[in-house]
């Protein structure tokens, strides 16, 4: 007869299995109109969407798993010994539920998988969470995850009856060492053996690659490459057709191009070097919007003194920003950078050799 354990455990996967199962064919539905509907690419996309929720259902099953092995059977053969198994089964539910309804939000808001603004959300949590309470009713949203997790426990309960044999038998010696070796090697085997790349060969159609995917298998991803598909979120053009508006935006009557590619150019002074040479103050600060500043046309100006300095100077009113993040504009300032998705230009590889205001 096969060990309780591991049927009860088998219930749980198969009912995490189920769940994102079902929550790919809903966001199927959702972008049905924009997904590619030809069989091989549906194929690809369904299969190997399965094998990322097989590897992540394995991780997601280990705290579970490690719990069954330390609890002794005397303990799983009565109703109070089997509390612990609920709770973690509940809470574990709970996390179910809750990053799937997560993963749909996410969906309908940037139809795309879970990413490194996904992971963004998990940082900043005091403006996201308010936002996200101001925007849905989660007080309601709560309750219906609460109470189907609540229910769903009870059901897998049923698994784990009084008559469970303990792991560690005269009989069955073999038994204990088979779950642990099962219980570690397959969560190692999932997270080592699969690649988040796989997804861009399912198909041309990004919806599809993104519906390959496993929300938290690309969240945990997401977190450690600390990076974002810099095409996928930024406006571009052809390569070509920028660089030849770029070389006549800069052509200029005292300069020539060096070559015909690319913008090097030399450039001639055609006047004296003499003549003012203005001092250049950076002033930086953080989150200081335009509305709040009398120079840019703000009712109640909050900047009195850079307004003053504003009438006396140059001022630019015609800008706009690289990007959401102090970081961003801090690249922007120092090495007039466009902006780079994920983590800063420092952590990037071959960041050297770059021309900052501070080498000047």
């Amino acid at each position: 007869m096969t060990c309780k354990r591991v049927r009860y455990l088998r219930c749980q996967f198969f009912c995490y299995m189920t769940l994102q199962t079902v929550l790919r064919l809903v966001l199927l539905l959702c972008s049905w109109g924009d997904v590619s509907a030809a069989p091989l690419d549906l194929t690809r996309t369904l299969g190997l969407g399965l094998i990322y929720d097989m590897a992540t259902g394995f991780c997601y099953m280990l705290p579970l798993t490690t719990l069954l092995f330390l609890l002794p059977a005397h303990w799983l053969n009565r109703r109070k010994g089997r509390c612990p198994v609920a709770v973690m089964t509940f809470l574990m539910n709970v996390f179910a539920l809750m990053t799937a309804t997560a993963q749909f939000l996410f969906w309908q808001e940037f139809h795309t998988n879970f990413n490194f603004i996904a992971v963004d959300y998990l940082i900043y949590t005091t403006e996201v969470l308010g936002n996200v309470w101001q925007s849905y009713n989660m007080s309601m949203i709560l309750s219906m995850i609460l109470l189907a997790a609540a229910v769903l426990t009870l059901l897998q309960m049923r698994h784990l009856r009084r008559g469970i044999a303990p792991l560690f038998s005269r009989r069955r010696p073999m038994r204990a060492p088979a779950f642990l070796l099962a219980a570690v090697l397959l969560p190692v085997l999932g997270c080592t053996l699969t690649d988040s790349r796989w997804r861009s060969s399912v198909s041309e159609n990004n919806y599809n690659v993104e519906l390959a995917g496993n929300g938290l298998y690309e969240l945990m991803h997401s977190f450690f490459a600390n990076e974002l598909d810099y095409p996928s979120f930024y406006l571009t053009d052809d390569n070509g057709t920028v660089m030849k508006n770029l070389r006549v935006a800069l052509k200029a009557p005292n300069s020539a191009y060096i070559s015909d590619n690319g913008i090097a150019r030399r450039v001639e002074n055609q006047g004296p070097l003499t003549g003012k040479r203005p001092n250049v103050v950076m002033i930086v600060v953080e989150s200081l919007s335009a509305t709040f500043c009398g120079a840019f046309g703000a009712d109640e100006s909050w900047t009195p003194c850079l307004d003053a300095l504003a009438a006396k100077s140059f001022i630019f009113t015609n800008m706009y920003a690289t990007g959401t993040r102090t970081v961003r504009g801090l690249e922007a300032l120092s090495l007039s950078v466009p902006p780079t998705p994920g983590q800063s230009i420092l952590r990037r590889p071959d960041c050297a050799g770059l021309g900052s205001m501070g080498a000047r």
